[in-house]
């Protein structure tokens, strides 16, 4: 997966004027048609819903700054709404950046697709328990295609996506930035990251689950192809873990590259590491594989 930097101001300022237009190119052998949803293949589902229908507005590109952003439109009750409708089925939210002021919460079994990471955002300027909440189990729920981020300044009191005791997630092709934490994941079993970065926040992506018995508790999480860039304590959190895989991951700049506390089963191929006097990896208590 290849990075590039770029100034972040000018990234916003891309968004909010961006064709308010779904074009979507996802998986291998479909393309993107231009002025109408491509929705990807999902097994079983038939609810397509477009968020665009529910009222909802992009943010002004003259306040994107945290001293402004709450002047924008709150498009909070209209994406959840749209969550609501589209529940177990395929909700497209279109490009352009949306201002969040409370948690929206998504449903077991449910898509969530923007425009690409580099045209639909989630943003809010709240010191909220996360943008993105899901608290599901069941069917595989699935978050891809999106930039959760604060506003220009940055939001140190939110996290961006949190996985909230969880089982069955796929997150993908998303990036996180300008936060306490870009992604969170407490209580999981079977987990997917991939295709993730996290930029400019405090921690990059956290998981962790309660003790068990033995010490940890069982995770199953795969990671593959997840950069931290400039994470300013962590770039990956590893904590009470049983049964965990990266490939294909790096970080840079990050106060700690990887900490683990307490885990099994670690298995580490791929990793890059670029760091300014950072350790790569610190690890406490750790039993298995590293």
């Amino acid at each position: 997966m290849k990075i590039f930097r770029i100034n972040r101001v000018v990234l916003f300022f891309l968004f909010v004027t961006i064709n308010q237009v779904a074009i979507w190119a996802g998986q291998e052998g479909e393309k993107a048609v231009e002025g109408q949803v491509v929705w990807p293949r999902v097994s079983g589902s038939t609810v397509h819903v477009n968020a665009a229908n529910f009222g909802i507005r992009p943010v002004l590109p003259d306040k994107l700054q945290k001293e402004v952003f709450d002047q924008n439109y709150d498009s909070t009750d209209g994406l959840q709404a749209a969550l609501d409708a589209g529940a177990t089925g395929i909700v497209f939210i279109p490009a352009g950046m949306y201002r969040v002021t409370r948690p929206l919460t998504v449903k077991s079994g449910t898509t969530i697709m923007g425009a690409g990471y580099c045209s639909t955002t989630l943003a809010s300027e709240k010191a909220i328990p996360a943008i993105l909440h899901l608290r599901v189990s069941g069917p595989m729920t699935t978050v891809r295609d999106l930039w959760v981020c604060g506003p220009v300044g940055g939001n140190w009191g939110a996290v961006g996506i949190w996985v909230d005791n969880s089982n069955g997630i796929t997150i993908r092709d998303c990036w996180v930035s300008a936060l306490k934490v870009g992604i969170q994941v407490d209580g999981i079993s079977d987990t997917w990251l991939r295709n993730i970065v996290t930029e400019l926040n405090q921690e990059g992506i956290k998981v962790q689950c309660p003790e068990g018995p033995l010490g940890w508790a069982s995770g199953n999480l795969r990671m593959y192809d997840c950069y931290g860039y400039q994470n300013y304590q962590m770039g990956f959190t590893l904590g009470n873990l049983r049964g965990v895989q990266m490939e294909s991951c790096g970080a840079t700049g990050s106060g700690c590259a990887i900490y683990a506390r307490n885990c099994a089963q670690i298995t580490i191929s791929g990793v890059q590491v670029n760091y300014d006097g950072s350790p790569l990896a610190e690890i406490w208590d750790s039993v298995g594989k590293m």
